[in-house]
Formats: structure tokens, sequence, C-alpha cells
């Protein structure tokens, strides 16, 4: 399974912050697009190499509740270029089994909140 198959950060009652930085002492806002407990994907005026490793400041909202990680990741590809911002996909290397169930929680809960919402419209 693709770690990009669940699509949640799209959706409107999920609200996800994020930093991203090299080295943990210089960060830069990005927009995250997709999210699931393997990895996500990113938008950033900044160009990174496939392979890069980078760390995410994460703040994830929701009606569920607030979620805070700090997880390292590895870009595994660039999906192109959009209003000069450049698109990558990133697989998480460095989350903890606490975090990573924290996330998978979240991330079931939106799409099963989302897919109720449709059966009901």
């Amino acid at each position: 399974m693709d770690i990009f198959d669940r699509r949640t950060a799209q959706r409107s009652d999920l609200n996800i912050v994020a930093c991203v930085s090299e080295d943990l002492e210089h960060w830069v806002d990005v927009h995250v697009s997709d999210i699931s407990c393997g990895g996500l994907r990113f938008k950033t005026v900044m160009r990174f190499e496939i392979g890069d490793i980078l760390w995410f400041d994460l703040y994830i909202t929701c009606a569920m509740r607030d979620l805070k990680l700090q997880v390292k990741g590895e870009v595994i590809g660039q999906l192109g270029d959009h209003d000069d911002m450049h698109i990558y996909r990133v697989e998480f290397k460095e989350i903890s089994n606490a975090d990573r169930i924290n996330l998978d929680e979240l991330v079931n809960y939106i799409q099963n909140h989302f897919e109720m919402m449709v059966c009901f419209r």
C-alpha cells in the first residue's frame, strides 16, 4: 500500500501547521497537502533533492484532538512545480511508536468522518 493512499490533509476539518528544517536550527513554514502515518506531501519555495533528510514540526488539529509532533523524514519524490512552489513526497524515518499510533488514530478518524459525511449527502 502506498503511504499516500489516505488523503486527509485536504479535509476541511483537519488543519496542519508545519515547518521544515535541514539542521534543527533554521525553520521554514511549508504547506502540507496530504498526510498519513507513513509520510506526507508538502509544498515549499525551497528546493530539495531526493534522499535529503528533513525534520518536520507538525501541529495537527481536528475535532477529535490536537497533536504536536517532530518527525524526521526522507524526500522520496518530487511531484513537480506549481506557481513557484515545489511539491515533495516524504517518508517518515524516525517517528516514535506512540506518535505513529496517535497520528494513525487522527488519520482514521478524519477518513471515517469524511466517508460518513459523503454517505449521508
